[in-house]
């Protein structure tokens, strides 16, 4: 169970192993351990690999995953100019989903979302 979350969250959002272990406190190996089907996660990782499940499937439903990766590393106005992957390595999973649920669903058009197109705009660079 857990570790479709933790599968998800790399597929979804671009996330490292590194990255998923300081976002729900555990280390890399542990991490490496839950996908590889070694261990299993403790009770208390439980709320916060839930919260980045449902995280990485709301994303997953309005942006490709390239543009998930790219919009975790912008800071938004809505997380008080923070970048969400900062939110979330806080442990702040839950402000980061309230803001991915208030996004548009036309943020991903056809295959490619909005922050592909603006990828490599020379305005933008």
């Amino acid at each position: 169970m857990y570790r479709n979350a933790v599968v998800a969250a790399s597929v979804e959002l671009g996330l490292s192993r590194f990255d998923i272990a300081e976002i729900v406190g555990a280390t890399p190996r542990l991490v490496e351990n839950w996908l590889a089907g070694v261990s299993e996660p403790g009770r208390h990782f439980d709320e916060r690999l839930d919260d980045l499940a449902a995280v990485a499937d709301i994303v997953g439903e309005k942006m490709s995953p390239r543009a998930a990766h790219a919009w975790l590393a912008i800071p938004s106005a809505d997380l008080d100019y923070y970048a969400p992957i900062d939110v979330l390595r806080r442990g702040e999973l839950y402000t980061v989903l309230k803001v991915v649920e208030s996004m548009p669903t036309a943020f991903r058009m056809g295959t490619r979302s909005l922050l592909d197109d603006i990828e490599g705009d020379p305005l933008l660079d």
